[in-house]
């Protein structure tokens, strides 16, 4: 991925202004499960402050993580449809309080090309500071801006299955260090997931509908997938989509020698894939 290394190393934003309240620790704490158990005190002194019978409301450390929501070094023109989200760090310098008025220093710290058509990541620090200039928390995070497009089906408010999609060459493994050669206007489909309770009710059939019509929009003009043969449930949606394979490909890996052999029929190996030396 093509990128200005200078200018994105050079992004600095320092003294952005945030302001939480009580409000906020409580709806984090709500949002990732406390107080499920009306009885667990333990939990109920992050949701609740016990306005009956008095107790200090406690803040989850993590609420680091979205105190400053949308801070950052600056603007790095990247195709946030193209972007994936890496790895978050925190360091806790000092307890959160309750409610506070904070600051933000972000910078980047890390620039790593990985080369035409495979991506880039980018990793940025931001630093929450109270109102004295005292340090609360680090943040370290990485954008992994490598051309994904990712798909999610909510049903009644819960997520309840995911499709994925890649445009780069080199970087979805099929096996044994096999990956996909991907052209111009082209894409892999690389991954499909329903949760079981919402499986058999045309979930997967409306996430490959949404994420090919938004690879349109993209400007892609052919997919392609892989179906394992010893999956027969999911061999069954070819020929629901009446689909035909257009190679098959087997792969044998001799841990011993630690080499990987390879067969196609339909097309030449080296059309579609990469192996690892």
């Amino acid at each position: 991925m093509p990128i200005k290394y200078d200018e994105l190393m050079a992004l600095k934003n320092f003294g952005q202004k945030y302001a939480y309240t009580d409000r906020e620790v409580m709806l984090y704490a709500y949002g990732i499960g406390m107080g499920a158990d009306p009885m667990d005190e333990r939990e109920l002194a992050f949701v609740n402050e016990a306005v009956a019978t008095p107790r200090a409301l406690k803040v989850i450390p993590t609420f680091a993580s979205v105190a400053a929501w949308g801070a950052g070094p600056g603007e790095m023109n990247l195709n946030r449809v193209m972007v994936v989200d890496g790895e978050r760090d925190i360091t806790f310098h000092r307890p959160l309080t309750v409610s506070a008025h904070i600051t933000a220093d972000s910078s980047v710290l890390d620039v790593f090309d990985k080369g035409k058509e495979k991506g880039a990541v980018i990793r940025h620090k931001t630093v929450l500071k109270n109102e004295n200039g005292e340090e609360l928390a680090t943040l370290v995070a990485s954008r992994f801006a490598r051309g994904d497009l990712a798909v999610i089906a909510y049903l009644k408010g819960e997520p309840a299955g995911y499709a994925w999609m890649s445009f780069t060459t080199g970087v979805v493994e099929l096996a044994f260090g096999v990956t996909w050669i991907i052209g111009p206007g082209e894409s892999v489909r690389y991954d499909y997931f329903v949760l079981p309770e919402w499986r058999g009710r045309r979930i997967n059939s409306c996430l490959h509908s949404a994420i090919v019509a938004r690879a349109r929009d993209l400007g892609i003009v052919r997919t392609f997938a892989s179906v394992s043969a010893l999956n027969t449930q999911s061999l069954s949606l070819p020929r629901h989509q009446q689909k035909i394979a257009a190679m098959k490909l087997t792969l044998v890996h001799v841990s011993g020698l630690n080499s990987t052999f390879h067969k196609s029929v339909g097309a030449p190996f080296a059309s579609r894939f990469l192996k690892r030396d």
